[in-house]
């Protein structure tokens, strides 16, 4: 059924954009959700049960999430403008926060009431019509868990992601609530305040988890592994490309990436050619994997047979210190009695190393290559784990 509907949406709408399939999953769920609200709503006020009512404002929780999540696809559409000249894809992200705190809310006022439940149970009246809006409840947030997740991957949206997890979750909350009714109907035991502080849980932690994983890339999550793999291979197999290095990716949105990157090539290469190569490979980049690619290039000497000779020794030096560590942009500035070498000695972001304790550690292998060598070093972190470590 998932797999039909979504074909018919793309049937109905052949030029939809992520943004419309995003509304579209926001208006199914909506409808779910509302639907599945009054049906327990209803059942909770007939049977004086606290779970299934928890369960129902969970659901109505929800719908207001569905609507929070087709305004925020919506105003995530809005071009660039000037106050925004990235666009306004970040709203996407916004909305999944606002989402979070409702459900926050909620989850923490149910709880307070299952508690009071627990210190005062009441006897609850289960029937048949408690069992058959349980269970259809359950088969409808297990279809609504894998539409979500259907749509999510079709647009790659981790609000949609988050949906499909918020309707997991749920499943197991209404499980809890339906567990409460039969022990009760079958061994005359009360725990619906229990149950329905098992909802509550759920609800909170869902709530959390949606929140973490809104607030995430707004404060500027590090990219995926893929991504920057594939960034990576796709640089580096240009000819002429000696090295890579200072590869960061910012993303406003999952549809609008910027990297910035330094290239390597060799200084005896015409810089006009150079600079073509570089001009294609930030097309090709930004054509196949949808990133906005700026690169600086870093000349380096090639036929230096001393240079070559010390970096392979310097480079060998400092993964001795640790294997995660590596040189780049080496140059050397000889004087009538000593030679300054100037590079980088590139560490992982999470590198917990004193810089200045690294500095002397460098500085140590540097005098082991040749005493006369004075280094003039810069710690330079990197914001992602080379595919070469």
């Amino acid at each position: 059924m998932t797999e039909a509907l979504l074909k018919w949406y793309n049937k109905k709408n052949p030029n939809a954009d992520r943004e419309s399939v995003g509304s579209f999953a926001g208006t199914v769920g909506l409808g779910c959700n509302v639907l599945l609200f009054g049906f327990k709503l209803a059942v909770g006020l007939f049977s004086g049960s606290v779970s299934i009512i928890a369960d129902a404002v969970n659901n109505l929780s929800d719908a207001g999430a569905s609507i929070v999540t087709m305004l925020g696809f919506r105003l995530a559409r809005k071009p660039a403008d000037r106050e925004h000249p990235f666009g306004h894809s970040r709203v996407e992200n916004l909305a999944g926060a606002v989402i979070a705190l409702v459900i926050l809310l909620l989850g923490g006022e149910l709880l307070k009431n299952s508690v009071e439940k627990i210190i005062s149970p009441d006897a609850v009246s289960f029937s048949a019509a408690v069992f058959v809006v349980l269970a259809g409840s359950v088969a409808i947030k297990l279809w609504m868990m894998l539409f979500y997740r259907r749509a999510a991957a079709s647009v790659d949206s981790p609000t949609l992601l988050a949906a499909s997890d918020d309707s997991r979750n749920d499943i197991v909350a209404t499980g809890a609530v339906l567990l409460g009714a039969i022990v009760q109907a079958v061994f005359q035991i009360r725990i619906d305040g229990w149950a329905g502080a098992v909802v509550a849980v759920f609800i909170l932690v869902s709530g959390f988890g949606i929140l973490r994983d809104a607030l995430s890339p707004l404060l500027g999550e590090a990219p995926s592994a893929e991504l920057m793999q594939a960034l990576e291979e796709k640089i580096r197999g240009y000819d002429g490309v000696l090295g890579l290095h200072d590869l960061m990716v910012h993303s406003y949105g999952p549809e609008h990436k910027f990297a910035t990157a330094h290239v390597e090539m060799s200084a005896a290469q015409d810089p006009m050619y150079a600079h073509g190569i570089l001009d294609n490979i930030e097309r090709e980049v930004e054509r196949e994997l949808g990133v906005k690619l700026v690169i600086h290039l870093d000349p380096v000497e090639t036929d230096d047979a001393a240079l070559n000779q010390v970096r392979e020794k310097l480079d060998a030096g400092v993964r001795e210190i640790d294997p995660c560590l590596s040189i780049h942009d080496l140059r050397m500035a000889r004087t009538h009695d000593h030679t300054n070498l100037f590079f980088d000695v590139a560490v992982p972001s999470d590198y917990r190393a004193d810089s200045d304790q690294l500095r002397r550690f460098v500085e140590q292998k540097v005098r082991e290559i040749d005493p006369s060598y004075y280094p003039v070093i810069e710690i330079d972190r990197n914001y992602h784990a080379s595919i070469e470590e």
